[in-house]
Formats: structure tokens, C-alpha cells, sequence
């Protein structure tokens, strides 16, 4: 009998560790095939390509998908019953009035079961955190990519603006040429000292503006888990979208996608969850047991065997009401907070649909007006000025103007541009991207 015992603990035993590497084994390819080797992305610079990159590499985005899968887990735990208890024990040197049990042996097994359906509402409970957390990653993955594509067109514009400081370099130089040229010395001298103060601002412009590409390009390398320097070369020539055209088609969108909206609903639920969890907690536990008893020979005794039935007794009516006021306050707190959300997203909304409409408008104008007639002026006053004397200044009036309406209708771009990317995050609408999940 003896041996029999050890044999069954030593398969039991086999069994446990065999199950537990089983289950290891199966989770290495998901872990694998979520998180690659940041070798192995492609090094392209447009926009969709980094983001795709972002998605797989970014340490918080990967974080919070590693969160989610532990909550995932929790799922089974919370579902199950306490683990069964089992004792054994030996009686070798007895009492003189209980010499008759010596060298007895007592083996005893137990089981707590939880009663009115406890344990599945855990489970329920277990599955809403894990509700949560995804809801979380979503979230955590909308403000990776915006901030993203808000730094790629800060990027853009940053190089943009480069092109066109050296464009009017260029003009500025040819008007030098016109200045040299200038027959009236008091005329040239003055004309020169203005165009030499305009280069010497196109040099300290062109110098800060490196300086921010720069630290433009160590935050995005950072989002993407990358060396602070490593070159990446934005690609800002790409259509762009018209501004929404109803707000209350936006706020009814974010209404069903906003995760963060999701979040605020799922703590409301299991708010409630908690309140019926501390009502159940009037409800007793009941324990299980058997016990058998064999002598020093390991014969079995059969009018020994015991079989035990144990209640927990929740008495304490002062803990429980407590419990359950808590739980009923924090539903309270749940559901404001909710209703707090939803203002807040709705304020935010509106506020970046106006802004979007304003920086549209903006763009229009400077594209259908300012633009083209501050090239028109500036062509006219350099051929004027090919043929007249003294007309230099308002060339460089012209070349002024020309540079600030570029200068000013790119910003605009880029600031539309990052609206967009905001607008989408209090959405919650992700970039449809291969390999986005």
C-alpha cells in the first residue's frame, strides 16, 4: 500500500510539471511573433511604414500589450475554486491514555467550495479588467501615433521651411547683383546694408531651424525605439484630406470608439459587479472533507473513516453593510466619472473641429490668393527693376512678403496636419494598417 501511495504522488507530480511546460511552450510563438527583433523592420520613412514600425517596437505600446495579457490570464484564476488541502499525520510517540493509536496514520483531504455563484462573478469581474486593459492598449496606441504623426510633420515642415529659406537665398543674391549694379552710390549703399541684414536673419533662421530638426528627430527615433540620430527623411508631398464636414457625426463616432470612453463604462460595470460581490458575501463558504485512518501495519480501519462538512458563519453585519456601502459609492463615482468623460470629450472635439475649419480656411486663402500674388509681385518688381533705378527696395519688400506667405501657408499645413492626428485620437479611429492588431 505503501508503495502504491508514492507511486500515484510521483505520476501526479510528473503530470503538474509536464502540463505547466505544455502551456510555456505554446505561449513562446505568440510572444514571438508580436514583439520581432527591431532588425527586422523595414527602414522606410513614409508615414504608414513608421507607424507600422511604432506599433511593433514602441516599449510602452508593448508594455501595456504584455498588461493585457496578464489580465487575460486572470480570467482562469479568479474562475477557479481554492486548491484542495491535504494532510497526513502520524502519531509515534503517543499519550499513555492513547497507546493504543501509536504508529496510527491519518490521511485527510478538503475542499472549500464558495457558494451563490461567487466565483463566477470573479470570473465576470476578472474578464471586464481584461476588457479594460485592451481598452487601455488602445488607448496607449492612439497617443503613440499621434504624437507620431504630430513629429513626422513637424519633420516635414522643418525641412520644408530649410528649402524655402534657401529658395529666397537665391533671390536675395540676385537682388544683390541688381544693388551692385546701381549706378547711385547713396542708393547702393543703403540697399546693400538691407540686404545684408535680410541674409544674415535667412542664416540664423536656417541655423535654429536645424537646431529643432534635431531634437524633432531624437523624439521621434525615441517613439520608435530607436538610436536619437538616426536619419529619417519625412515625405510631406501627400494629398491632403478636407476637414469633416458634421460635428455631430464626430461626437456620435467617439461616443462608440473613444477607449477611454469604453474605460469610464467598463469601471461603471464593474462597480455594479462589486456591489453584488459584497452582497454575496452574506452568503457562507462550505468545506468538504474526508479523513481515513490506518494502524502502524497501514490496515485500513473502515469505522474510522470521517467525513466533515464545515460553514463559515459572516455574522458581522457591521462588515458587510460596510462593504457594500463602499461598493455602492464607488458605483456613484463610476458613473460620474463617465458622464465627466463624455464632457470632456465632446468639449475637446469641438474645439479641434473648429480649429481644423480655421487652419482649412487659412490654407485656402493663402492658396488661392496671398500666394500667387506675392510671386506675381515679386516676378514684377525684379524685371521693374532690371530696368529702372531705385527700385531695388520694393524688390525686397516683395521678396519679404513672398517668403513670410510661404513660410506661413507651410505652418498652416503642418498645423491642419497635427489637428488631424489629434482629432483622430479623441476619435479613436486607428490608421487602417496591415499588421495594425
Amino acid at each position: 500500500m505503501k508503495k502504491n501511495l508514492l507511486i500515484w504522488f510521483f505520476l501526479i507530480t510528473l503530470l503538474t510539471i509536464f502540463s505547466g511546460e505544455a502551456k510555456s511552450a505554446q505561449g513562446q510563438p505568440e510572444r514571438a511573433g508580436l514583439n520581432p527583433a527591431p532588425s527586422s523592420i523595414s527602414g522606410s520613412d513614409d508615414l504608414s511604414s513608421l507607424i507600422q514600425t511604432l506599433l511593433q517596437t514602441n516599449p510602452e505600446i508593448r508594455a501595456s500589450h504584455e498588461k493585457t495579457l496578464a489580465a487575460k490570464e486572470r480570467i482562469s484564476v479568479e474562475k477557479a475554486w481554492a486548491d484542495p488541502m491535504i494532510g497526513f499525520m502520524v502519531m509515534p510517540d503517543p499519550a499513555p491514555d492513547m497507546e493504543m493509536l501509536s504508529g496510527a496514520r491519518n490521511t485527510s483531504i478538503s475542499q472549500m467550495i464558495p457558494l451563490a455563484g461567487q466565483k463566477r462573478l470573479a470570473g465576470r469581474m476578472a474578464r471586464n479588467k481584461w476588457n479594460m486593459e485592451r481598452a487601455s492598449l488602445s488607448a496607449e496606441t492612439l497617443r503613440k501615433i499621434e504624437e507620431l504623426r504630430v513629429t513626422y510633420e513637424e519633420l516635414a515642415y522643418l525641412d520644408e521651411a530649410v528649402k524655402i529659406i534657401r529658395e529666397n537665398r537665391n533671390v536675395l543674391d540676385q537682388i544683390s547683383g541688381l544693388a551692385v549694379s546701381n549706378e547711385s552710390p547713396p542708393v547702393l549703399l543703403s540697399e546693400i546694408q538691407r540686404i545684408q541684414t535680410q541674409l544674415s536673419q535667412i542664416g540664423y533662421d536656417a541655423a535654429l531651424l536645424q537646431e529643432l530638426r534635431v531634437a524633432e528627430l531624437a523624439r521621434l527615433n525615441a517613439l520608435l525605439n530607436r538610436p536619437p540620430a538616426q536619419p529619417i527623411r519625412p515625405i510631406s508631398n501627400f494629398p491632403v484630406q478636407p476637414p469633416p464636414a458634421s460635428l455631430s457625426e464626430l461626437l456620435n463616432e467617439a461616443r462608440s470608439n473613444q477607449p477611454e470612453i469604453k474605460m469610464a463604462e467598463i469601471g461603471s460595470s464593474m462597480a455594479s459587479q462589486e456591489v453584488a460581490m459584497a452582497r454575496k458575501e452574506r452568503t457562507p463558504d462550505l468545506t468538504m472533507g474526508w479523513s481515513q485512518q490506518r494502524n502502524r501495519d497501514w490496515r485500513r480501519d473502515s469505522r474510522a473513516d470521517t467525513f466533515i462538512f464545515d460553514l463559515n458563519l459572516p455574522i458581522w453585519n457591521g462588515k458587510i453593510n460596510g462593504r457594500i456601502q463602499e461598493a455602492l459609492h464607488k458605483t456613484a463615482e463610476a458613473s460620474a466619472r463617465l458622464d465627466a468623460e463624455r464632457n470632456r470629450f465632446s468639449t475637446d472635439i469641438t474645439a479641434q473641429y473648429v480649429r481644423i475649419q480655421n487652419l482649412w480656411r487659412t490654407i485656402q486663402v493663402y492658396e488661392g490668393n496671398l500666394l500667387p500674388q506675392a510671386a506675381h509681385a515679386l516676378e514684377v518688381s525684379q524685371s521693374v527693376s532690371k530696368k529702372q533705378e531705385g527700385i531695388v527696395p520694393e524688390a525686397l519688400e516683395a521678396q519679404a512678403v513672398w517668403l513670410n506667405f510661404k513660410l506661413a501657408h507651410r505652418r498652416a499645413l503642418a498645423d491642419y496636419r497635427q489637428s488631424l492626428a489629434r482629432l483622430d485620437t479623441l476619435l479613436g479611429n486607428k490608421p487602417a494598417l496591415e499588421g495594425a492588431e
